[in-house]
């Protein structure tokens, strides 16, 4: 198959597509049947296609949760006009807007919302190195992602991979007291870490999304006081995966000292700032 030849002649197609098609609910289409090396997808919203990475069906999977599937939309929300408020306000401050992926995975999301909202600072927080190679490279288009290979926790330390062998998207960890593991890294420390390596300009934490298989357990079990002022918290919780532990526990308590409005959407919790 001539893959460029494909392109020009689908950007010639979707130039004679009246305006009623193009502004269809969905934004992102999916061009390509395989599963890897890459998949190609259509953004309706400024008419470009672009390939993302991906190493088998899991990686396949995830990118049509993403994009097929807009997994992370906000505009589902019904607080999604304050949202973005609140992103323009920061921006209109001379402020960037932070945002930090704990659980970057395949670096989809992050690479979403960097063109979602492409003035703010994304971090990728992932343990797997596997994970965060093609997160590396899946979002290298976009100079506003970093992705750093660690654990995200309720205090700094060590982690290890409890399940190595488990599909690229159920790598789970655990705490070590040796090390030799996995660096946990904290909310507050990579806010403070942000603004120590670009001293010309201010950060200011806007969204937190929040997928790493249980161990929000210990995220949420101490040194919480990021939530209070936080205008986003997404986190899909694990209960379901990890029966008769509690796993959602500590994240319940620790947003419930807050005014926040707590909206459930399909396997995402979202927290917002009241």
């Amino acid at each position: 198959m001539n893959i460029r030849l494909a392109i020009r002649n689908f950007r010639k197609f979707i130039k004679a597509l009246p305006a009623s098609v193009l502004n269809k609910k969905r934004r992102f289409v999916r061009l390509t049947w395989w599963q890897s090396p890459f998949i190609l997808f259509f953004d309706k919203a400024d008419k470009s296609i672009f390939s993302v990475s991906a190493r088998h069906y899991v990686d396949s999977l995830t990118a049509d949760e993403i994009y097929t599937n807009h997994n992370y939309n906000l505009k589902r929300l019904s607080r999604c006009a304050s949202i973005y408020d609140a992103y323009q306000v920061m921006i209109e401050e001379g402020k960037i807007p932070l945002i930090i992926d704990c659980g970057a995975n395949s670096g989809l999301a992050s690479r979403y919302f960097a063109k979602e909202f492409p003035k703010a600072k994304i971090i990728g927080i992932e343990p797997d190195l596997s994970n965060v190679d093609i997160a590396r490279k899946n979002c290298r288009p976009h100079k506003n992602v970093t992705i750093e290979q660690a654990a995200i926790g309720a205090k700094a330390g060590f982690a290890n991979i409890q399940n190595q062998s488990a599909s690229a998207n159920a790598i789970r960890v655990e705490l070590s007291d040796k090390p030799t593991g996995i660096a946990i890294t904290t909310i507050p420390n990579i806010v403070k870490e942000t603004a120590k390596a670009d001293k010309k300009n201010v950060y200011e934490l806007f969204m937190v999304k929040v997928d790493i298989e249980g161990f929000e357990d210990d995220l949420f079990s101490s040194n919480t006081g990021w939530i209070a002022n936080l205008p986003l918290l997404s986190i899909e919780l694990h209960d379901w995966m990890l029966p008769n532990q509690g796993k959602s526990r500590n994240f319940l308590k620790a947003v419930s000292k807050y005014d926040r409005d707590f909206v459930y959407i399909e396997d995402n919790v979202y927290s917002i700032k009241n």
